[in-house]
């Protein structure tokens, strides 16, 4: 038990310094990304498999309570809340046309999450296969 305690120690740390390596990477890759204005960057691995990173970058809403608490009115809130603002009502609410999304836009943000980086690596295909062989002089 003691030897997995401590491979599991070893590990962790390890882990933690590839996973601080990363994201320094993945900020720079997306900072060239960023600059270069693409979100998509293509090339293939020594042995011909196509790789496409791409820049995701996801958000949330937050619905900002206190300003549409105050805009909606106590009926309009009641409706719409379980003592904290119930997304689903409010939002069955807009579809029903009983509140205004106008006035639920304006009290509403969306936050990005932070940017990562995607990498697909596909198994080579014929083209690549056909790409290597003629690099390598097969015809």
């Amino acid at each position: 038990m003691i030897q997995r305690a401590e491979d599991l120690r070893n590990k962790r740390q390890i882990y933690n310094q590839l996973e601080k390596e990363i994201k320094v990477l993945q900020a720079d890759v997306i900072g060239v990304l960023d600059a270069e204005e693409q979100k998509t960057f293509r090339y293939e691995t020594d042995d011909g498999r196509p790789v496409t990173m791409t820049r995701v970058q996801a958000e949330k809403m937050h619905v900002k309570e206190k300003g549409l608490k105050k805009a909606l009115g106590a009926k309009a809130w009641n409706k719409v809340t379980k003592r904290v603002l119930d997304e689903d009502k409010l939002m069955a609410a807009i579809q029903d046309e009983v509140i205004d999304i106008t006035t639920v836009a304006k009290h509403t943000e969306y936050i990005p999450n932070r940017p990562f980086v995607r990498f697909t690596v596909r198994s080579k295909t014929k083209a690549s296969v056909a790409a290597q062989m003629r690099r390598e002089g097969g015809g």
